[in-house]
């Protein structure tokens, strides 16, 4: 009798412990199968720089005139104002470029080369959305030689 109660609490917490039914070995696989191991979050790769992105555009079409002393000239710097779809909607020349443009007739032409290329390159792409804000509004800095290519 001792051996049947003590067998009976046995298979009684077996099934409370294990959820197996009457008569199954504590040693059984569960059929369930192995437990899935989560896959390993892919590591976003790093953004390009949104000045590398517009520069590696402007650069295709970035062709500075040859002038006397163009190596000489310092950088044209532009203001310029895009919509969301990336269009030049706006496009001057900043403070020190102003002053340079009245002063120096080559750094005219190279000031006008500058602008027709990026109104040229317009609309700029792969720009992201989300961060119109930070690009509607650009400062670029076009040296009076060619830029590398991307």
């Amino acid at each position: 009798m001792k051996t049947i109660l003590h067998s009976f609490i046995c298979v009684t917490i077996m099934i409370i412990l294990c959820g197996k039914t009457v008569g199954a070995s504590p040693f059984e696989v569960d059929q369930a199968g192995p437990v899935p191991v989560p896959e390993p979050v892919a590591k976003p790769q790093p953004a390009i720089p949104l000045e590398d992105i517009i520069m590696n555009q402007i650069a295709r079409c970035w062709v500075p005139p040859q002038t006397e002393n163009s190596a000489q000239m310092p950088p044209v710097v532009l203001d310029a104002s895009l919509d969301r779809k990336g269009n030049v909607v706006a496009i001057a020349l900043n403070k020190e470029s102003k002053a340079d443009f009245q002063k120096k007739p080559a750094f005219r032409k190279i000031a006008f080369a500058a602008i027709l290329a990026v109104k040229q390159c317009s609309p700029f792409h792969d720009l992201p959305e989300f961060e119109y804000a930070k690009w509607k509004q650009l400062q670029l800095k076009l040296e009076s030689k060619p830029m590398p290519s991307p």
